[in-house]
C-alpha cells in the first residue's frame, strides 16, 4: 500500500523491487549539484540503488527538474524515502 502523498492511492498493489523514475520539482535558488548532492545522500543513505541524474531548467528558470531512475525494495523504503525528500531545501514537488 502505498501513500497518497507519494502519487499512488491506497490500494494500489505494487510488487517489490521496482526500478522507477523518481522526479523531483526544486528551487533554482539552489545549485544543482547541491541538489543533486542532497537528493544522492538520501539515496545512499537509505540503500537505494539509482542511475545518473538527469536535469532542466522550467521555462523561467525558477524550477529545475531532477529525474533519477531509482529500485525499491519494499513499501517500508519507499515511505521512508519521501518522508525524507520533503524535508530537502528547496523541494517543491515529488513525484
Amino acid at each position: 500500500m502505498m501513500a497518497e502523498r507519494a502519487g499512488f492511492s491506497t490500494n494500489t498493489n505494487i510488487r517489490y523491487p521496482v526500478s522507477y523514475n523518481l522526479k523531483l520539482i526544486m528551487d533554482n535558488s539552489i545549485s544543482s549539484e547541491d541538489h543533486e548532492n542532497n537528493i544522492s545522500g538520501i539515496l545512499l543513505n537509505l540503500q537505494i540503488k539509482f542511475g545518473e541524474f538527469q536535469h532542466k531548467l522550467s521555462t523561467k528558470k525558477t524550477y529545475v527538474s531532477f529525474t533519477v531512475k531509482v529500485r525499491i525494495i519494499s513499501a517500508d523504503q519507499f515511505r521512508v524515502l519521501y518522508a525524507e525528500l520533503r524535508k530537502l531545501p528547496g523541494i517543491k514537488t515529488a513525484l
